[in-house]
């Protein structure tokens, strides 16, 4: 059996030192050292590994520097970042790799997205292990402090961005499948694939995280999606909602990736959520997006038995926006 995790903390410093909830003893340590896990995969990290705060988070959470793999923001300091914890006792580490930071024109593609891949063997499974952080884009519906909508040109850029993202991850994924590697990826994809994965869908049709363009990306990786590909490329193409077409990619007419989304396989059609916004009372009325995913190849899938979100007691004890999301294999 192994135990594996993905977390947002919203801030390695803030979810462990300096946030409320942590000066009061409920910080992501409090969680951490609860289980024993064998993976753990953390985005938003937003810290360098000199600055002096992250040797101290280290030892709050009770993991050694050579433990951890810190792959920070590459152009926003203090921004972004994620993050791979693999337990020396059950984790054999053969490669680990940043896998898109010498691309041409990185800055274009990347973005704030981050990518960090591990092959490793754990528990008898030979694997691919990604922790990965697919940034929010904005909706030209989305309304400034001032009431002002969001600048349309600033918007298109970002979800330009993410789909460029998305792309170039998802052609990684379809590589490493190809390879025959067992794959599971970690991480905050910032979309909400179906209606059973936020409260508030019918209010959020054109919000950034549940336009059709994005989640036809899951649509994308999941199996069993190929009687919808027609319907979800032409909903890629030109989504009528906000008028976007995003930019060209020749991924859908390749098939799908037949990945499985762990939660929803044990879960069935049960809505959990992984994050809530701070505003209004959203986390006392779960009204909640699950974002935050575990995606595995169908082979590794099989062995997963239990999936649950670790939503925190009460908002005051809340270290992050996010919760963890814990899946066991045997």
């Amino acid at each position: 059996m192994f135990k594996v995790a993905t977390i947002n903390l919203a801030g390695m410093r803030g979810s462990l030192l300096t946030g409320k909830a942590s000066k009061v003893g409920f910080g992501a340590d409090t969680w951490f050292k609860s289980e024993q896990f064998d993976i753990v995969a953390f985005q938003e990290t937003r810290i360098l590994s000199s600055d002096v705060a992250y040797l101290k988070c280290l030892e709050m959470l009770g993991i050694q520097e050579e433990d951890i793999y810190l792959l920070p923001d590459a152009y926003k300091k203090g921004h972004g970042g994620v993050a791979l914890y693999l337990n020396p006792k059950t984790c054999k580490i053969n490669s680990i790799r940043a896998q898109f930071e010498n691309e041409t024109e990185a800055e274009k593609y990347c973005f704030s997205g981050r990518w960090l891949e591990a092959d490793i063997e754990v528990a008898g499974h030979a694997l691919t292990v990604i922790s990965a952080y697919f940034h929010h884009a904005d909706s030209p519906t989305v309304k400034l402090s001032n009431g002002k909508l969001i600048s349309r040109s600033i918007s298109e850029r970002t979800m330009d961005s993410k789909h460029k993202f998305m792309n170039i991850t998802t052609a990684r994924m379809r590589e490493l499948i190809n390879a025959n590697r067992e794959l599971l990826l970690l991480g905050d994809v910032n979309i909400a694939h179906t209606e059973l994965d936020l409260k508030n869908w019918r209010g959020n049709k054109t919000k950034a995280g549940f336009l059709p363009e994005e989640r036809a990306w899951l649509s994308l990786w999941f199996a069993n999606s190929d009687d919808d590909i027609n319907a979800i490329y032409n909903n890629y193409k030109k989504n009528n909602i906000i008028n976007y077409t995003p930019p060209k990619t020749s991924q859908f007419q390749q098939g799908t990736l037949e990945l499985v989304d762990i939660c929803r396989q044990i879960w069935g059609s049960e809505s959990i959520y992984s994050w809530w916004s701070n505003r209004g009372h959203a986390f006392d009325n779960n009204s909640g997006w699950r974002i935050d995913y575990q995606i595995a190849t169908p082979k590794l899938a099989a062995y997963a038995t239990t999936a649950r979100v670790c939503k925190q007691e009460a908002y005051d004890k809340r270290w992050s926006d996010h919760a963890p999301v814990v899946v066991e294999f045997e």
